[in-house]
């Protein structure tokens, strides 16, 4: 558990070497966060249960080794939540639970590889939520019993099993897109 009392929290350009990074219950408060192009080595990256209440939380064009990363039950209660451009490579991911209520929530031409995501019962709140051209791997994709006004996942190739059973949207743009099987 930790608590950041500061403006800002900056792990810009950081590099995480191989091994598990916990930031399990970890309270960001009001400060803006940046993760962005940090890498993460192999292992289990942890932030279930954080929480990040300031204005941004940045992770654009983070790398992420191979291992499960975990953002399960996590808050995201800023103005944006940004994971353009972030290569999530081989593992499970998920955001499972978490609650976003960013008026923007990007995750633009990021990857994932192989491995299982999961934003079941996530909420997306009033946002638009943008996953175009992103690259969702080859195993599996859930959005069930999630909640949000607008999933857009325009110009993806999605030939994996993709699970759309969602609660509520007011809209599902899968617009130039390729589905397959």
């Amino acid at each position: 558990f930790s608590d950041f009392l500061c403006e800002k929290v900056s792990f810009t350009e950081s590099f995480f070497n191989d091994g598990d990074v916990n930031f399990v219950n970890t309270n960001f408060n009001e400060a803006e966060v940046s993760f962005r192009s940090v890498v993460f080595g192999n292992g289990y990256i942890d932030f279930k249960f954080s929480r990040f209440h300031g204005k941004k939380v940045i992770f654009e064009k983070a790398l992420f080794g191979e291992g499960k990363v975990d953002f399960k039950n996590t808050e995201f209660k800023g103005e944006k939540a940004d994971f353009r451009r972030v290569s999530f490579n081989n593992g499970d991911v998920s955001f499972e639970g978490a609650e976003f209520h960013a008026s923007k929530i990007l995750f633009r031409n990021s990857s994932f590889g192989k491995g299982k995501i999961h934003f079941d019962l996530a909420q997306f709140g009033h946002a638009k939520v943008q996953f175009d051209h992103v690259d969702f791997g080859s195993e599996e994709v859930s959005f069930k019993e999630t909640t949000g006004k607008l999933l857009s996942m325009r110009g993806c190739s999605l030939n994996l099993f993709v699970d759309l059973r969602v609660h509520f949207f007011e809209a599902i743009d899968l617009s130039h897109s390729i589905v397959r099987d």
